[in-house]
């Protein structure tokens, strides 16, 4: 069971993300303009941060959605921890199904280790239109379409 609580206020953004910085994989960048929530991952306690925004200007998407994309998820765990990825894999899947539950369309970037997962069967994710480029600098780049949707794809 996952629960989220928004993050409201620039000067609160920052303190939260504060906790949360040296757990993600770019810690100096943080734009505070996003849309945050703190994760409670029941057996886990309060250890994920999600921030979001929403993308300006023209992008195709046959159902003219609203573009959103991942700015930060992280979890407060050392990465050698056997949970580390399944959690922060738990927590990205919940943010996007939370775009795409309001209707937008939700893209994200991630580190290749971390995205792994979003290649398998069934995943809710399809690689975007910038993936195979994402790729040469070490990153995957994905677009979330939905448990079901994939299930169907």
């Amino acid at each position: 069971m996952i629960h989220t609580y928004p993050v409201k206020g620039g000067a609160r953004k920052t303190v939260v993300w504060n906790r949360f910085r040296d757990y993600h994989y770019t810690p100096d960048v943080f734009n505070k303009a996003c849309e945050c929530h703190v994760v409670n991952v029941e057996g886990y306690g309060w250890i994920g941060f999600i921030a979001s925004f929403r993308r300006r200007g023209y992008f195709y998407d046959p159902q003219n959605r609203e573009m959103w994309t991942a700015h930060k998820t992280a979890i407060k765990l050392p990465r050698t921890h056997p949970d580390y990825y399944r959690l922060w894999a738990l927590i990205a899947d919940y943010q996007a199904q939370m775009h795409f539950d309001r209707g937008h369309l939700f893209v994200t970037m991630a580190p290749m280790d971390h995205a792994a997962y979003r290649d398998l069967p069934n995943s809710g994710w399809m690689p975007s239109t910038t993936d195979k480029k994402r790729q040469q600098s070490g990153y995957r780049s994905h677009r979330y379409v939905g448990a079901a949707m994939a299930a169907s794809v």
